[in-house]
């Protein structure tokens, strides 16, 4: 359902599950035995899902991709400012003022919303506490999990930048030109 949904939020929740599993194995190598107990399982459900979306999703696919009234080339324009927003660190720290310009615009897509304010914003405070949780529980590895893909999802959230980022090698990957990398955030 999610393909028909929006494809750009079943990229991002695609590449968050990928790199899930990546932390899951790293996170249980000293575990081999108990992952290969499970890991047919897991391997038999993932085929199964792979080979049922892979049918039913193959003329939709093609008709996105390749189809007659398909799009070619970046979907929000080469130098959109859509395309090109990107996160940074410090405004999940500190919190952003609203501006002007970001609360017409959330009016005139979506009606009155208040005022606009920062989305990435988590505040001194949660992040502490996430420190926090994670030193007092730290054999927990759901929490060292689910840290590993929220930081993953930061840094693939900053967009491009004047510097090297995470998102300057993945936006290079076929079709990825057309994510908006700072909706990231929802995966944050």
């Amino acid at each position: 359902m999610q393909f028909f949904i929006g494809t750009e939020m079943l990229v991002l929740v695609a590449m968050a599950a990928g790199i899930g599993v990546v932390v899951t194995v790293v996170l249980n190598v000293g575990r081999i035995r108990a992952i290969g107990r499970k890991a047919g399982y897991a391997v038999t459900a993932m085929l199964a899902a792979a080979v049922t979306g892979g049918v039913l999703l193959a003329y939709p696919n093609w008709f996105a991709l390749a189809g007659p009234a398909h799009l070619s080339g970046p979907i929000w324009g080469a130098n959109s400012i859509v395309a090109l927003g990107g996160t940074n660190l410090t405004d999940y720290v500190f919190p952003v003022p609203p501006s002007a310009g970001s609360t017409t615009f959330a009016h005139r897509f979506g009606g009155y919303q208040g005022l606009a304010l920062s989305q990435q914003y988590l505040g001194i405070g949660l992040l502490v506490v996430l420190a926090a949780g994670l030193v007092i529980w730290r054999r927990d590895l759901r929490l060292w999990l689910f840290t590993a893909v929220g930081a993953t999802s930061v840094l693939l959230s900053s967009g491009p930048q004047n510097h090297w980022t995470l998102w300057s090698v993945v936006v290079k990957l076929p079709l990825m030109q057309s994510v908006v990398p700072s909706r990231f955030l929802v995966v944050t």
